[in-house]
């Protein structure tokens, strides 16, 4: 049996502070809106608060503020995109989900000519649909920075 041409997998769309964002849904556990976000105290710059899911206390990452940009500081009503890797989960904010989305892997294109530096550690990829330029969000590299 040969091998299609093109392998895609599916991305979950988002945006934040306009911005299109996605990330490989098979990292996605769930999408919530109206989550209320609790701010900790002294908390390193990048972490947005922790939030209560499905009984679960989750650390909010202030994805933004990751990327080198200004800290989004809305706590209410938040909707969360939460993430889970080898049974561990973070969050992070978005403004609006988008959709869910096929993007070949021929699709996707290196970074490095569209964002600096620091942008290029959480966003290794870059699409183009019918949305317009999506970053693709390195969820691995999430963790890894969160856990760090």
């Amino acid at each position: 049996m040969s091998k299609p041409d093109t392998y895609s997998d599916q991305y979950l769309v988002w945006q934040t502070d306009n911005e299109m964002y996605c990330a490989g849904v098979k990292y996605c556990m769930e999408v919530q809106k109206g989550i209320e976000i609790v701010e900790v105290p002294r908390a390193k710059n990048f972490i947005s608060g922790i939030a209560s899911l499905r009984g679960e206390i989750v650390t909010v990452l202030d994805l933004p503020s990751l990327l080198g940009r200004e800290k989004d500081s809305y706590l209410m009503d938040a909707t969360i995109i939460r993430f889970r890797l080898s049974q561990k989960s973070i969050a992070i904010k978005a403004n609006i989900i988008t959709e869910v989305i096929n993007i070949s892997e021929s699709d996707l294109k290196n970074s490095s000519g569209y964002l600096g530096t620091k942008e290029q550690t959480l966003i290794s990829k870059v699409a183009y649909s019918e949305l317009g330029l999506l970053l693709v969000l390195d969820v691995e590299k999430l963790f890894s920075i969160h856990l760090q």
